[in-house]
């Protein structure tokens, strides 16, 4: 550890190299995710079948009777 210093540890950091070949897909080095493996999605069968209700404006006033 006495050989890191401040002066030497600019030597040590992460140097991004150009590797050949395509970034994603076959022959990639690196299997990645796609943009959107992330995304949610909160759709039930009964809303794909029969539709969603148009949402309420929270500024109008319902009256139940």
């Amino acid at each position: 550890m006495r050989m890191i210093n401040k002066y030497n540890i600019a030597e040590l950091s992460l140097v991004d190299r150009p590797i050949g070949g395509t970034r994603t897909g076959f022959g990639a080095v690196v299997n990645r995710h796609p943009d959107n493996h992330d995304q949610r999605f909160f759709n039930t069968t009964n809303a794909e079948h029969f539709g969603m209700a148009a949402p309420l404006n929270t500024t109008e006033v319902v009256q139940t009777f």
